[in-house]
């Protein structure tokens, strides 16, 4: 087994180079395996797996930049893909996901939420979830490469769900409504999902939890009391930046102890191009190396004496979350307008608008419309006016035709400036 940690060229360079096949090929493989649909030969093939903080990292570029304000949840959303250990698991995520960010019908969306939350808040490690599955089929029967199926499968998924989702979609009120963020993660992540879940090979976590693990345990320990390997005592494998944090502590160049790699190369360039270019007309002296402490390792780093998440040292993102989450609910600006106060903002526009009112019983019962909003009509003239009034007339209907400042006249309850608009057959 090989973990790598790197893009997809990478992947495609080590698969063509280690494995000498196609990571199409090699995919197809990797299924057969999972769907317990090889043969004995396959298991003999190694296998490449990509980190878990690689896809994190992915995962978090992803949701800053299309899922900001749900920063968390779309990381715990993440977690729970990486571990998952079956597809109906990693289909059961990724449909409530795509439900929630393309929905805009609130109370759909905080169904599907609900559903994420009780896998989020328990074990994730552990998750196991009941559902049908008949991918095995559709992968197989789909012609062309494996990354192509994977993503057909997918998208048949996450249509499904935005169907779902779009049969209310007569509110808006959706706060989680991120379609970008889905989009992102079916054409970057979910092709290449057996590479990265725990499908494959279970779930590793940071330095391994399978069986196997513990069975070499004897041969790690060997391996951690020599000073060569790149083996810590505290981890049972050691990686490629920790290993070059462990040899980084231990150089000293013009007197200095270096943090990171990049101060560690500006230096040695100024050391060393000078010598290069005259070295002949100069000899170096040797430089006193200062002996190092037994106990100036790796514990001294300020990583390690951080406190560490869980008993597995496993992310924060890959355990049940501390917090509980909670459906945010979107605040609406919607503001309930009485009938005194659309007067009042009628009597202040500044636009002439047209009012039709009506008294009922000698009751002051204002039922303003204003024709501001049919402006864009032809039909409605002065002619189609005249008739409608006359209509409400013959009918012994009280009918009055003002502007703005009459409607203030009648609110002000000032009688002699309502005598001059007087008009024939209209009662005050």
């Amino acid at each position: 087994m090989m973990i790598c940690d790197g893009s997809m060229a990478l992947i495609n360079a080590i698969i063509s180079s280690v494995f000498q096949t196609q990571i199409d090929l090699y995919l197809t493989t990797c299924w057969q395996i999972a769907t317990g649909k090889h043969e004995e030969t396959f298991v003999d093939q190694p296998f490449l797996h990509l980190c878990a903080s690689h896809i994190m990292k992915n995962g978090k570029r992803m949701t800053k930049q299309n899922f900001p304000r749900h920063y968390k949840f779309g990381m715990h959303t993440f977690g729970m893909m990486v571990l998952s250990t079956s597809l109906a698991d990693l289909s059961f995520v990724v449909h409530h996901l795509a439900v929630v960010c393309t929905t805009k019908c609130k109370e759909i969306a905080e169904a599907s939420f609900a559903e994420l939350k009780d896998l989020i808040e328990s074990n994730p490690s552990c998750m196991q979830v009941e559902t049908s599955d008949d991918s095995g089929d559709f992968l197989s029967n789909t012609d062309g490469h494996q990354s192509e199926k994977n993503k057909q499968y997918f998208a048949e998924i996450i249509s499904k769900a935005k169907d779902s989702g779009h049969s209310h979609q007569k509110t808006n009120n959706n706060p989680y409504h991120a379609p970008k963020f889905i989009d992102a993660i079916q054409t970057h992540v979910l092709p290449w999902f057996l590479l990265w879940s725990g499908i494959m090979l279970g779930d590793l976590g940071r330095h391994g939890t399978l069986p196997s693990y513990k069975e070499y345990s004897k041969f790690y320990k060997n391996l951690s009391s020599k000073t060569t390997q790149t083996i810590a005592k505290n981890n049972r494998t050691q990686g490629i930046m920790e290993k070059s944090q462990q040899e980084l502590k231990r150089t000293r160049l013009r007197g200095r102890k270096f943090k990171n790699l990049a101060e560690f190369v500006q230096v040695y360039d100024e050391t060393n191009l000078p010598v290069l270019k005259f070295h002949d007309g100069y000899r170096t002296k040797p430089v006193k190396r200062k002996k190092l402490n037994v106990c100036h390792d790796l514990a001294e780093e300020t990583w390690a004496k951080k406190s560490k998440t869980g008993p597995t040292n496993q992310g924060v993102y890959f355990q049940p979350s501390k917090k509980l989450l909670q459906f945010e609910s979107k605040k609406t600006g919607e503001v309930k307008v009485t009938g005194s106060q659309e007067v009042r903002d009628l009597w202040q526009s500044k636009d002439s608008n047209v009012v039709v009112a009506s008294l009922q019983n000698g009751q002051h019962l204002l039922r303003l419309c204003s024709f501001k909003t049919l402006q864009g009509n032809t039909w409605l003239d002065s002619e189609v006016l005249e008739f409608a009034l006359r209509m409400f007339i013959q009918n012994d209907s009280n009918v009055f035709v003002l502007d703005t400042f009459v409607v203030g006249c009648i609110l002000n309850k000032d009688g002699p400036l309502l005598k001059r608009n007087l008009y024939s057959k209209v009662h005050v």
